[in-house]
């Protein structure tokens, strides 16, 4: 009997302890550096950066992917006229700047789906 209540307490301790998804070091960098957990695993943000640094970084980001959202459905002559203008430098069918590559499908001469990564 007295080994069943203690077995009894040891789970109710374990159940009513909090759960911890993330470590108190991991949360503190994700507050100091402005990034989500999404974020920080889509390269999209960089926890070892500011918030400053980060939101800088990312205006670029959005820059960008305007470039990569602004290709969909056009002729790829257009396209690849408009991204030369930007500063993308293409390289064996990819396109490189500021440590990004642009990745587009072309179909029947027409940017059907683009991809930006970093």
């Amino acid at each position: 009997m007295k080994m069943k209540l203690a077995l009894l307490a040891l789970l109710s301790v374990l159940a009513i302890s909090p759960a911890h998804a993330i470590s108190a070091k991991y949360r503190a960098q994700l507050e100091h550096s402005g990034c989500t957990q999404v974020s920080d695993a889509n390269g999209t943000c960089d926890i070892t950066k500011t918030k400053a640094q980060n939101a800088k970084a990312g205006s670029g980001y959005k820059a960008l992917s305007a470039d990569a959202a602004y290709a969909m459905n056009k002729p790829i002559s257009d396209v690849a006229e408009y991204l030369l203008s930007k500063g993308w430098k293409p390289n064996n069918g990819e396109w490189h700047k500021s440590g990004y590559i642009l990745r587009l499908v072309v179909e029947n001469d027409k940017v059907v789906n683009s991809q930006l990564t970093k």
